[in-house]
């Protein structure tokens, strides 16, 4: 039974060096496949979790999050793919609700002063999206692995 620090080599010729817990990882190692592609980081109970560094052969590292063994994030920008689609569609709403002042007082039509109302209903909204949190204090993946 393995446990403790130590290396496993399998039939396929994957190599394991790292931490082991009662026959499986757990722990910090490094998991590098027959074609040497490395995979960096946490295992909990065989399985890979959180912030890992994958290396492909003869390729820069990069750097993801894993949840039970699968990769759930690839980017280095902080902020997932809906969260981009949420602050790009807010900026779009800035600029339309605020273009409609001046269209308001070149047209004189006062009902698109009414447009603001939605615009405030929005940010109202948004300081309780859970995406506004990403918005402030951006850390990247590879400065959270370093």
């Amino acid at each position: 039974m393995r446990h403790g620090n130590g290396i496993f080599i399998t039939s396929e010729g994957h190599k394991f060096e790292g931490q082991w817990v009662n026959d499986v990882k757990h722990g910090v190692g490094i998991l590098t496949y027959k074609d040497g592609e490395k995979i960096e980081g946490y295992w909990n109970n065989d399985r890979i979790n959180g912030v890992a560094k994958v290396t492909a052969r003869g390729s820069e590292p990069i750097h993801c999050i894993y949840k039970d063994d699968m990769m759930i994030e690839t980017t280095n920008t902080g902020i997932s793919t809906s969260d981009k689609v949420y602050t790009v569609f807010s900026i779009l709403m800035f600029f339309i609700f605020y273009g409609a002042i001046p269209l308001a007082l070149i047209t004189e039509n006062k009902a698109l002063f009414g447009l603001m109302g939605v615009y405030f209903v929005y940010i109202i909204w948004s300081c309780c999206h859970s995406a506004t949190k990403y918005t402030t204090g951006l850390m990247t993946i590879k400065d959270l692995f370093v």
